[in-house]
């Protein structure tokens, strides 16, 4: 299979050409973060498809770094997958949220379903929709990370509510018309 790194992956499958741009939403205070990511992104996926998280048999069709969250344990790389399954009338995929620790170790995974990770903000990861993790069937947007990088809880938060979110209002401006 012909693989094309940096920019772009490509992959032969079963006849067809499947070509995809590897996409990443760069961690706006961290600028080393997006240079770092824009190298690493085939040995990202390497390491996904070697350690299980990753399917040779799906299509690849987004990988993106989210966002880094930094404790008390170390720096855990924050990365969302997505995979096409084959067959079917219609497209069925597999989105995961993958929490990467030292050397590009697989420390925990979340199947997302249609969520999509929005931000990260100190030890939480930020979804646009509600998905099942940290065991016992608990449902919220909002994962808690701990110290070793294991989801411990999952929230409800309402997007009004989240500080990523608040408005932020111009002040009005100031006329420039003379008083007579």
């Amino acid at each position: 299979m012909p693989v094309c790194f940096p920019n772009w992956f490509a992959e032969c499958r079963r006849g067809a050409l499947v070509l995809l741009a590897l996409t990443a939403a760069p961690s706006w205070s961290r600028d080393h973060e997006w240079d770092a990511w824009s190298r690493l992104q085939g040995d990202v996926y390497g390491a996904l498809l070697a350690q299980g998280v990753a399917d040779r048999d799906r299509v690849l069709v987004h990988l993106a770094h989210t966002c880094t969250l930094v404790s008390a344990g170390g720096a855990f790389h924050i990365v969302e997958i997505r995979e096409l399954v084959h067959g079917g009338r219609s497209p069925r995929g597999v989105n995961s949220l993958v929490i990467l620790g030292d050397g590009l170790r697989v420390v925990a995974s979340v199947e997302l379903g249609p969520a999509r990770p929005y931000y990260c903000e100190s030890d939480q990861v930020v979804l646009d929709s509600e998905v099942a993790a940290g065991g016992a069937n608990r449902v919220g947007n909002v994962l808690i990370v701990d110290e070793a990088g294991q989801v411990v809880e999952v929230r409800r938060q309402d997007a009004a509510d989240m500080a990523g979110f608040q408005l932020q209002r111009p002040a009005p401006a100031r006329s420039r018309r003379r008083q007579p």
